[in-house]
């Protein structure tokens, strides 16, 4: 899933945004042709946050001038895109074992409780 934040960044109207998902190469094409007001993609992974600027440069949008791109997971796919994505580095381990524990509280009838766990924004060339 990909989600599109919408940011109507004008003096007279405060920022605001709108989640929607999006889960195809031809979805992100057809919203952001029909939304050209669209100024920032937030994918919920780094290869999905890659496919949305292939799709950008393709319909002839500029990364990050016309249109900004963030991705989660801080992968290597980062590094090859053009412009260089900027990710949430997540906490992949410690993600990992929070959620195995969780699994086992569930198993013993235990109530799981929610859980934020703390990212890094790497900064490159897509924001």
């Amino acid at each position: 899933t990909i989600f599109v934040l919408y940011f109507f960044c004008t003096h007279s109207i405060p920022p605001s945004f709108l989640l929607l998902p999006v889960h195809s190469g031809h979805g992100k094409r057809k919203l952001l042709t029909a939304h050209p007001e669209i100024t920032a993609v937030f994918a919920d992974s780094d290869i999905l946050a890659a496919a949305a600027i292939k799709c950008a440069v393709a319909m002839g949008r500029r990364v990050p001038e016309d249109l900004a791109v963030l991705g989660t997971d801080d992968s290597s796919i980062c590094q090859l895109t053009t412009p260089a994505l900027s990710s949430i580095r997540q906490l992949k381990r410690e993600r990992g074992n929070i959620a195995v524990e969780m699994v086992l509280d569930m198993l013993e009838n235990k109530k799981c409780e929610n859980v934020a766990l703390p990212g890094e924004l790497i900064l490159r060339e897509s924001l």
